[in-house]
């Protein structure tokens, strides 16, 4: 199967030069995805294929029924909305 996942949605940390160990989250960026194909991937999958592509990525949660997820990148950059990754068989 082949499946697309687009960054749907982005906000930046709110001071990027802060370490999250001493000042939780404030250099953590967080966004929102959405994955399309058929049938819909687990959420283990698309945690698995996310961990690989971007740098400190977290699965914050996922419905494979809308394809729907969150996730927060712990003290790095997340990608710009319109971003897809394209992959084969999980």
């Amino acid at each position: 199967m082949s499946y697309k996942i687009e960054i749907t949605h982005k906000t930046e940390a709110s001071n990027p030069e802060l370490p999250s160990t001493f000042y939780g989250g404030c250099g953590s960026d967080r966004g929102e995805f959405l994955v399309t194909g058929s049938p819909m991937p687990t959420e283990a999958e698309v945690d698995a294929y996310l961990s690989e592509e971007i740098v400190d990525f977290c699965m914050q949660s996922y419905d494979p029924e809308t394809g729907i997820g969150k996730y927060v990148v712990v003290d790095g950059w997340a990608p710009e909305v319109g971003t897809l990754y394209y992959y084969d068989d999980i």
